[in-house]
């Protein structure tokens, strides 16, 4: 057996993005009585957001209950690299980490996948769909036999370094959860997660150590909804909001400590309009 190391690495910064790797875990679960009693509670008590301070010695809120509801995930729970949409024309590989040694499929070869679009049933209850930024640069390890090479046609297909359609190379597929249908039916921002990498069926490892670089984890969005319609959106925004949440077509109000600071009585009454809808 003649096997061979391969590396599939790969970093992305959508628009407008606090780091040039970034990525998201995302999780998707159904609020039960007790959930929305404490969420409730926390509203009404004015006791979702506490006081801290940040790195820099500067004064932010902070929300552990916002943190919790990522453990809320009976329907779906991923993380992985965040994109828009063309994985081969948005995303890079800027350290370098990759092995020279692979192709990524396009959908004429046998082994491309599909993006699975993530969807979810849930009528009459109340849905928490959470997104958690953070830095992530997606790297997945093998060790695959040599004869699994395929030798390439004239068609280019993508290497981070250069794409290529001459020479014998592993074909690299892809699991992409896509969440167009599900954000954009929201009037949310549509993206790309990025979770998976293959050759044949193979699923090379994920180094979840050196996927982090610098470590650093940004804002939780919380969307919740009932019967397809966002009756709340919670998050832990002290700033701008960033990809994918920048960009809106919908008139949904951010329940956070952004606009608890600039606008408190619209806050007020968004925290109010929430805890109905919660009592429903």
């Amino acid at each position: 057996m003649n096997k061979e190391k391969i590396v599939f690495a790969l970093n992305s910064a959508p628009l407008p993005s606090p780091s040039r790797w970034l990525g998201a875990e995302v999780a998707i679960g159904m609020l039960t009585k007790s959930h929305i009693n404490r969420l409730r509670s926390d509203l009404n008590k004015e006791q979702l957001f506490t006081k801290t301070t940040n790195f820099w010695g500067e004064d932010i809120f902070k929300s552990d209950h916002l943190r919790d509801l990522m453990d809320v995930s009976d329907k779906y729970h991923q993380n992985g690299l965040l994109f828009f949409e063309d994985i081969d024309v948005e995303c890079e590989d800027r350290e370098e980490y990759s092995t020279d040694n692979w192709v990524m499929t396009n959908y004429e070869d046998p082994s491309y996948r599909s993006p699975n679009v993530v969807k979810f049933d849930g009528a009459g209850d109340v849905i928490v769909v959470s997104i958690w930024l953070k830095d992530l640069y997606f790297q997945a390890t093998g060790y695959v036999e040599a004869d699994q090479k395929v030798e390439l046609d004239e068609f280019l297909r993508f290497h981070p370094r250069g794409g290529c359609s001459e020479g014998s190379r592993f074909h690299v597929s892809t699991r992409v959860d896509d969440f167009f249908y599900l954000m954009e039916g929201l009037g949310f921002g549509g993206f790309s997660l990025l979770t998976s990498a293959f050759v044949g069926d193979t699923e090379l490892e994920r180094g979840d150590t050196d996927e982090y670089m610098e470590g650093a984890m940004y804002d939780t969005n919380h969307l919740l909804i009932r019967d397809g319609e966002v009756i709340g959106w919670l998050a832990s925004n002290n700033g701008e909001f960033m990809f994918p949440f920048a960009d809106l077509d919908n008139d949904v109000t951010c329940i956070c400590p952004k606009l608890m600071q600039e606008d408190s009585a619209m806050f007020d009454r968004t925290v109010q309009d929430l805890v109905t809808k919660l009592g429903a």
